[in-house]
This record gives C-alpha cells, sequence and structure tokens, in this order.
C-alpha cells in the first residue's frame, strides 16, 4: 500500500504539466497545439512586435547609458534571440488561425 500515494503525486505532476506561450500568454492541453499556436500568424505578429519593443528599449538604454543588468548576468541580446527563435524554428510558412486550436483553453490571461 505504501507505493500508491507516490504514484498518485506522478500522476498529478503529468495533470499539471502546462504548455504556455510566454509571448502571447495563452495556456494550451498539449504540445501539439502550442507548436501550431507558435506558427499562427497572431503569434508570429505579436513575436514581432515583442522584439521591436525590446530592441528599442534597449537603445533607449544604451543612449541614456543606463545597463539593464540582463548583459552582466548573461542574458543579454544572444540569450533573448534564442529564447524568441525558439518559436519561430517550426514555423512552415503555414498560417494556422490560433483560435481554431482544439483545446486552447479560454481566460488563460
Amino acid at each position: 500500500p505504501a507505493p500508491l500515494p507516490e504514484r498518485r503525486e506522478e500522476e498529478e505532476e503529468e495533470e499539471e504539466e502546462e504548455f504556455y506561450c510566454v509571448v502571447c500568454e495563452k495556456k494550451f492541453k498539449n504540445p501539439k497545439q502550442l507548436v501550431n499556436h507558435e506558427k499562427s500568424k497572431k503569434h508570429q505578429q505579436k513575436l514581432a512586435q515583442l522584439r521591436a519593443e525590446l530592441r528599442e528599449e534597449e537603445e533607449l538604454l544604451a543612449e541614456l547609458g543606463i545597463d539593464d543588468g540582463a548583459k552582466s548576468n548573461g542574458g543579454g541580446r544572444e540569450a533573448q534571440d534564442e529564447t524568441a527563435s525558439g518559436a519561430e524554428e517550426g514555423a512552415s510558412g503555414t498560417d494556422v488561425d490560433e483560435d481554431s486550436a482544439d483545446g486552447e483553453e479560454e481566460g488563460a490571461r
């Protein structure tokens, strides 16, 4: 009887696994939905907008001579580009309407 509680904890961890788009602040039920979302036109537009905003902020900070601290701890532009480009790697050029993705949870914001 002792192994049962351990098994329950493992099952709960699996159920709690989330697939989340930090760019769009949306949750998905499975990785396939997240991948489809990342290929969507809306996601790509938000990603481009976020990159532009980050670039502008970095330029403004550089003009003011302010170090935002990201570069000093290894989280500079390179890390940002790698994180954001990971979302683009699966893009096939086919637009996928994210609103039609099966199982997308509403009110995930």
